[in-house]
């Protein structure tokens, strides 16, 4: 068997590993194991299958990001057409008495139909919401809670002289227009990191016991940071506990 030919074997059972989603089966483990008499020979037909792969992985992301663009290319053909063909049919179709129009073709009917729909400026959305807990984060930390004016009428007056930061790392103005409605109309959504220890502490009960009380929906995920847990294996000369466990991998290089 030639060289083409065992890559060829090793791709032709790639091919069944990926038909039967990445799992081995007792004989593909077997087909696979490298023994000390192939081993180079193996190591070069891995090598090969491996770099094809990351050709493939490479084509694929490339593959959806051109089908990504080609969707958006459709969506706004779709669009731009709809928005002819409704002109055409509300001039020249025909009309019902709730104002919509249409075109009747005889084997199918075109309608236009009057509808409302309601489109949220995001970015005001979020800067009123921002604006609160930023207010809140300023009054923290000068330590100013009690002389604040925390009305609403306050909070409006604060959007007026609202900055942002541009480009070139400059305070520029960015006055926020809001009215009394909006803190009505608005949900804030908060997602709060904190230790558990703190949760379960004086500050994290006083906190729950207040957050409960607004009578607000509220969700909880437990999260670790890898980072601050591996320093701690180190530190304790550890490699596992009841959350979490230092695993030794091996990486491949091929240059």
């Amino acid at each position: 068997m030639n060289i083409y030919e065992i890559s060829q074997a090793l791709l032709d059972i790639y091919n069944e590993l990926e038909e039967n989603g990445g799992e081995l089966t007792e004989e593909l483990e077997k087909a696979l194991t490298i023994t000390q008499a192939d081993f180079k020979q193996k190591v070069r037909d891995y090598v090969s299958v491996l770099k094809q792969i990351d050709l493939d992985i490479t084509g694929i992301d490339q593959e959806v990001k051109r089908l990504k663009a080609y969707k958006e290319s459709k969506s706004k053909a779709k669009d731009r057409l709809s928005s002819i063909l409704t002109n055409a049919i509300d001039m020249f179709g025909e009309h019902t008495k709730s104002g919509g129009a249409y075109v009747d073709l005889g084997d199918e009917k075109v309608s236009v139909r009057n509808t409302t729909k309601v489109e949220v400026d995001t970015d005001t959305v979020n800067a009123i919401a921002k604006d609160v807990m930023n207010t809140y984060s300023n009054l923290n930390w000068t330590n100013s809670w009690d002389e604040a004016n925390l009305s609403i009428q306050s909070f409006i007056d604060r959007g007026k002289t609202h900055t942002k930061t541009d480009e070139n790392g400059e305070e520029v103005p960015d006055p926020i227009t809001i009215v009394p409605e909006n803190y009505k109309d608005i949900n804030a959504t908060i997602k709060l990191t904190m230790p558990l220890s703190k949760l379960i502490g004086y500050e994290g009960v006083e906190f729950a016991k207040q957050l409960l009380n607004t009578g607000s929906t509220y969700s909880v995920e437990g999260s670790v940071s890898k980072t601050d847990m591996k320093k701690e294996f180190v530190s304790t000369n550890t490699t596992e506990n009841n959350i979490a466990k230092l695993v030794n991998n091996k990486t491949i290089s091929i240059k």
